[in-house]
């Protein structure tokens, strides 16, 4: 019998034990999760908006609710270079699980105050040559994410710019010497419009004087067309380069859908609000605890060709029934 009391004493004791860490596993596998957002745009832009709602409709859809079982700090930097630093040490101080990158100057300012917490990015041009990855298939470090462009893009760019004014002789194409990727797509621009027997004129913009400067510079070249590279400066100055554009009377070709929507001629590129959706996926794996070292760089797998009719007018330009009809969209 003694044997059967201490058996059934071992019995007890497991239970017991079972009964008091029960409860801690449950708690450690529910505990509220802290994600830091930090986007590139102002809160009160509908591009920024879209953005955030298609991310956490993800996000939803994958089980994290905020509120519920994840707690969420958005900074929003509208293009302010002088918030960046600043917002990404706030973020960072706040110690979450991990952090969302709006594009690749959000993620390098945020790279440069931590390489523990794991961050997402969700739109960068290159982020090999921003210095964000070591290579696309293994990022290393701690970081990830998905990029928006091909440098071969660029060279579609002008296709769409001789597609819509064929009579095009000159270039101007206007780029964000901060961003490191954004000189890599000059090259292919370049190549293209030498093949196409095309001028190439190229200047870099830091604020709005250089910006003004450029279309100033630009609508006395007869024949002139332009191609706006993607950068952070551009998106801070978005509405004026699409209004200076349209007083100049200067086709401008985009690689955002932002730009044409706001009046601009048109745009080939990424769906960004895409890219959003499949960041969810990557934080979500992220805070199940996979390493971002581990997650491939993806690259955008759907692009959309928008065209404003509203603006072709205003140019006296006329879009061909076949072009018209690879569009994705045709604002009228």
């Amino acid at each position: 019998m003694p044997d059967v009391q201490i058996h059934r004493r071992l019995l007890i004791a497991t239970a017991s034990c079972a009964a008091c860490t029960w409860p801690l596993i449950a708690v450690s596998a529910s505990r509220m999760r802290h994600l830091g957002i930090m986007m590139q745009l102002p809160e009160s832009s509908a591009e920024g908006q879209l953005r955030i709602k298609a991310f956490l409709g993800a996000f939803g859809r994958l089980g994290w609710n905020e509120g519920r079982n994840v707690r969420i700090d958005y900074r929003w930097t509208a293009g302010n270079r002088e918030l960046l630093d600043s917002y990404a040490r706030e973020l960072v101080d706040a110690d979450p699980d991990a952090l969302l990158a709006g594009n690749g100057e959000v993620a390098r300012a945020l790279q440069r105050v931590t390489r523990v917490i794991p961050i997402v990015f969700a739109e960068t041009i290159d982020p090999v040559v921003d210095g964000l990855v070591a290579e696309l298939a293994h990022p290393g470090g701690n970081i990830t994410g998905f990029m928006m462009f091909e440098t071969s893009l660029a060279g579609k760019w002008l296709e769409l710019l001789r597609a819509l004014k064929p009579d095009v002789k000159v270039v101007a194409v206007m780029y964000d010497p901060t961003v490191p990727a954004s000189r890599t797509l000059l090259p292919t621009v370049a190549q293209a419009a030498s093949a196409a027997g095309l001028q190439v004129s190229i200047s870099a913009v830091s604020d709005e004087t250089d910006i003004k400067q450029f279309f100033e510079s630009a609508q006395y070249v007869p024949g002139s067309g332009a191609i706006q590279l993607p950068g952070s400066i551009m998106g801070r100055y978005r509405n004026l380069i699409v209004k200076l554009a349209a007083e100049s009377r200067l086709p401008m070709i985009y690689g955002l859908r932002d730009n044409t929507v706001r009046g601009g001629l048109a745009s080939y590129g990424v769906d960004s609000v895409q890219l959003y959706e499949q960041a969810a996926s990557y934080v979500d794996r992220v805070l199940k605890g996979e390493k971002p070292a581990d997650l491939p760089v993806q690259a955008a797998t759907r692009y959309e060709l928008v065209i404003n009719l509203k603006a072709a007018k205003q140019l006296e330009i006329e879009p061909s029934p076949a072009l018209l009809a690879r569009a994705d969209e045709v604002i009228e």
